[in-house]
């Protein structure tokens, strides 16, 4: 993240303290955050960071996605507030997850070859982008030609940010 630390996480139906489902340290090395026995099964895919580091998306297997308030406390130690939950429709978990300067994030799945990007504002989630490629165009366009055909439809948050 932007302070040094790194967020860690693993696949993990039923976490366990030598097998956590996700933790954080920080520059010192020191463990800040720690999902492992009695934790939720909820960390199960992809895991993404926005750039401030105020705030993550965790993937879970079961299609469903959600963002958390980054909450450090005095002591150094971090809680997670769950903000907002959205079910996404990629036919399977999400592997991959990215923010990007604008405060908007993206999931991935290779496996079905699906990016969808979500605008998030006080009221919840706007899709914002769908992308579907192939390998050689097997499955449709390519995710590169969708990307530049009309990149400020595809790809611009509810501001008409890109």
């Amino acid at each position: 993240d932007n302070r040094g630390g790194v967020w860690y996480i693993q696949y993990r139906g039923t976490p366990s303290d030598s097998q956590p489902a996700l933790v954080y340290v920080d520059a010192n090395g020191e463990t800040k955050y720690f999902e492992g026995a009695g934790g939720k099964a909820r960390f199960q895919g992809a895991l993404g960071v926005s750039p401030d580091g105020n705030r993550i998306v965790a993937a879970s297997a079961k299609g469903v996605a959600s963002v958390y308030d980054v909450i450090r406390l005095e002591d150094g130690s971090i809680m997670l507030n769950e903000a907002y939950t959205l079910t996404h429709n990629m036919g399977g978990s999400a592997y991959s997850a990215a923010w990007d300067i604008a405060g908007n994030f993206y999931l991935g799945n290779a496996t079905n070859e699906v990016v969808q990007g979500y605008a998030v504002s006080d009221f919840g989630f706007l899709c914002i982008f769908v992308g579907h490629g192939g390998y050689g165009g097997e499955s449709g366009r390519e995710l590169s030609d969708l990307l530049f055909e009309d990149p400020l439809q595809k790809l611009a948050d509810l501001r008409q940010n890109l």
